[in-house]
């Protein structure tokens, strides 16, 4: 009988890596999982998420029925392999009347060999074609383009309310500390409307550092109440102070909303940036899958045409099917 020593593979099967076929179809899987959530908190790019959710599935297809591709060729290719050589061995000693039923026998595991080897390639050629469709990246530069513009000018805008912000709230604390000098200089016992000018607050005993507090303050509450030419009396300061709270709160809901914006801008740009890791996990994983089909495309153009006369052919055709198989199984 013949065997792998006596005749090495004669085919130049390529490097497999099922390792790094596992390690890419994960990576791809995690930026899928990534691009859907980014999706479905911002219902974004729909049609980058169902493309990338297509590929993710063929990719998932791919990982599950290559193993049970390759291990149904092993098992194949070994039992043909196997009932070929005991032909080979029966041919040995057959009689001349019987040689030519086992030429035909030898003949029929040869191209049986070659059949599943054939069937093999073109699954594994049908697992691949759904793989090869990419995300359009000339599209998504363009919305990463605009995103990235958003991410710059956001952070300013949120960084001029919190300016202003704190302007207004400068400006209260102004407010608070004045009705609080003249609470405490017995403005209850005057009268909140009292109008607040420089005699009445002579007669209230204030020291001119007193007197600078509160006409700051009343200036103040002129600004707030657009009251420029107005006497302002405390209950003057007390509703400036308040307008100035509507002012601050309302530059808070401002900034909450700049932050949302901001945060689904991220989210955007996040979504993008995994559909674009995903392109590049699942062009690796072809790049290794097509491996596999060179694999089996390298042994059928080697066998394109087969003697089944030549005892030596069909004997390194069992060798190379059998390197092929082993090859493969190996790999995963």
């Amino acid at each position: 009988m013949t065997n792998v020593k006596q005749f090495p593979s004669t085919v130049n099967y390529p490097e497999l890596d099922g390792a790094a076929l596992t390690q890419v179809a994960l990576a791809a899987r995690d930026a899928a999982t990534e691009v859907k959530r980014c999706f479905l908190h911002t219902d974004y790019l729909p049609t980058v998420n169902t493309k990338v959710s297509g590929l993710n599935r063929a990719i998932h297809e791919a990982v599950f029925k290559l193993p049970e591709s390759v291990n149904s060729l092993f098992h194949k290719v070994a039992i043909n392999t196997d009932t070929l050589r005991a032909y080979q061995a029966e041919l040995r000693d057959a009689p001349s009347s019987d040689r030519q039923e086992i030429l035909e026998d030898i003949s029929t595991q040869a191209v049986n060999i070659v059949g599943v080897i054939r069937e093999t390639t073109a699954e594994l050629k049908r697992l691949l074609a759904p793989m090869t469709d990419t995300v359009d990246r000339r599209a998504t530069a363009g919305y990463l383009a605009q995103l990235e513009v958003e991410q710059q000018h956001l952070p300013m805008e949120i960084q001029e309310i919190r300016e202003r912000k704190a302007t207004l709230d400068a400006k209260r604390k102004s407010l608070t500390d004045a009705m609080a000098l003249l609470e405490a200089k017995g403005i209850a016992e005057i009268g909140k409307d009292v109008m607040l000018n420089a005699q009445q607050m002579a007669n209230m005993g204030m020291a001119s550092p007193e007197v600078a507090v509160v006409d700051t303050a009343i200036q103040l509450a002129q600004e707030a109440l657009e009251r420029l030419e107005s006497m302002i009396n405390y209950a003057g300061l007390s509703e400036a102070r308040n307008e100035i709270r509507k002012q601050i709160d309302a530059l808070l809901a401002g900034e909450h909303g700049k932050h949302e914006s901001l945060n689904e801008i991220n989210t955007k740009h996040a979504l993008i940036a995994a559909a674009h890791d995903f392109d590049d996990q699942r062009q690796r994983y072809v790049a290794e899958f097509e491996k596999f089909i060179l694999a089996g495309q390298s042994f059928l153009d080697a066998y394109r045409v087969i003697d089944a006369q030549d005892e030596q052919v069909v004997s390194q055709l069992a060798v190379d099917a059998s390197a092929l198989a082993s090859h493969m199984k190996l790999a995963i």
